[in-house]
């Protein structure tokens, strides 16, 4: 049995040195794993009508496996009673809880991320039984996802808290604690229908809200965050950018950049969505750091002069009457407002919520001829291309301010919005 377990290593090992050159050493240890943890199961007697000659080239398997993976020679490894086996995790390794309270002290989550991902860890220690981080595989994994469909979750939900597990196990990965992510390739099924659960915004709906009394009549209600109330709508629609990315704005995050333009220095008001962590602004990812030119309809309706009248009033903030949830999200309670403000004005399509501005954007864009590149630099979409590596916030600014020059909304100028006063 030892010598077939040399020789099963053996040949392992060869074909590691391929998946290494080819920079796929992950995907290879991952499945090292899972035919250990399937070895394991059948010397456990977990498949009673396992054929009984069989025995012997599972415990070769599980032998080679770990010499695999250990690094060890085959023939000091010792050979334990299949139960010993299952039961003895290695103290060393770390509970699930304990790798994701080591992930939040080295990423610094929010606390509503935090409580997130504490939820997740709850639910599946339910499902598998509180495991160690190294004796979780693949079929855990799927196990989790199952019961997650079974239990009534959507698919979009499920596969939320599966790259929350993901990322625990990625960092782990990263930082020598596990040889392979066991989450690889697990992944709730995503229907049509469920992936077009947002609507960007008709002409009828854009021209619905903005009849609304907060752009015809002068209103700004106390729920609505005063200014913020007129000016988050009209700013994601010429951005595309998210809600939160508007919300914690700074005044000093409106400037001009100067840049070049057929060989003349040219001037243009950009609107700089950024993180900053000793001030509390969060962005989903790297590539949402960026600039965005000011559209000349926002210019048109006075968007200067309040970020003037802001800043002279010494608030720091381009919206200070937003007041953050428990969890610091500066939008949490606004997003409430204006959504039940939306339907009030008539606009009930379910499906038309804030972030459809956000696919109002793309689609407009792509109709106004701006180069998906251009597209994905002013929204700060990730679009997986070797260029994302770039940074947007060195972007160059002259195809930022042609194409947002190039922007339009059909219609438009005919919703008659009233601009804004001081």
């Amino acid at each position: 049995m030892l010598e077939r377990a040399a020789r099963l290593a053996d040949g392992w090992r060869k074909e590691r040195e391929i998946y290494a050159a080819r920079g796929e050493l992950p995907a290879f240890n991952d499945r090292v794993r899972q035919a250990l943890a399937d070895h394991e199961a059948v010397l456990r007697g977990d498949f009673p009508d396992f054929p009984a000659g069989s025995m012997n080239a599972s415990e070769a398997m599980v032998i080679a496996a770990r010499a695999v993976l250990t690094g060890e020679g085959v023939v000091s490894l010792p050979v334990l009673p299949p139960k010993a086996q299952a039961t003895r995790p290695n103290p060393q390794a770390l509970t699930l809880t304990q790798l994701a309270d080591k992930w939040a002290a080295e990423v610094k989550p929010t606390a509503k991320s935090v409580q997130m991902w504490q939820r997740t860890i709850r639910d599946f220690d339910k499902s598998t039984g509180n495991l160690r981080i190294e004796q979780i595989t693949k079929r855990h994994i799927l196990a989790f996802k199952d019961s997650m469909l079974a239990a009534g979750s959507s698919p979009a939900t499920a596969n939320n808290r599966l790259n929350q597990l993901r990322a625990l196990f990625r960092y782990a990965v990263g930082n020598d604690l596990l040889t392979a992510d066991p989450s690889v390739g697990v992944k709730a099924p995503v229907t049509q229908r469920a992936k077009e659960s947002r609507k960007p915004f008709d002409t009828a709906s854009l021209r619905s809200l903005f009849a609304g009394p907060v752009h015809s009549a002068g209103e700004r209600p106390s729920n609505g965050g005063g200014e913020a109330s007129y000016w988050l709508p009209l700013m994601a629609l010429f951005t595309g950018a998210r809600l939160n990315e508007l919300g914690q704005l700074r005044v000093i995050d409106v400037l001009q950049e100067g840049y070049l333009r057929d060989g003349v220095k040219e001037l243009a008001w950009v609107i700089r969505i950024t993180s900053d962590e000793e001030d509390g602004l969060r962005l989903k990812n790297q590539s949402s750091d960026r600039r965005v030119p000011v559209h000349d309809a926002l210019l048109k309706l006075g968007f200067l002069q309040y970020v003037e009248s802001t800043r002279v009033s010494g608030q720091p903030k381009l919206f200070p009457l937003l007041k953050p949830d428990r969890y610091g999200s500066v939008t949490a309670y606004w997003g409430k407002w204006f959504g039940s403000y939306l339907r009030r004005q008539g606009v009930t399509d379910r499906k038309i919520v804030f972030h459809s501005f956000r696919h109002t954007f793309k689609h407009y864009a792509r109709d106004s001829g701006i180069p998906k590149s251009v597209n994905d630099a002013i929204t700060g979409h990730a679009s997986g291309d070797v260029a994302d590596d770039y940074g947007s916030l060195d972007y160059p600014i002259k195809p930022l301010v042609e194409g947002i020059e190039s922007y339009s909304v059909p219609e438009f100028d005919s919703f008659n919005i009233q601009p804004y006063k001081q």
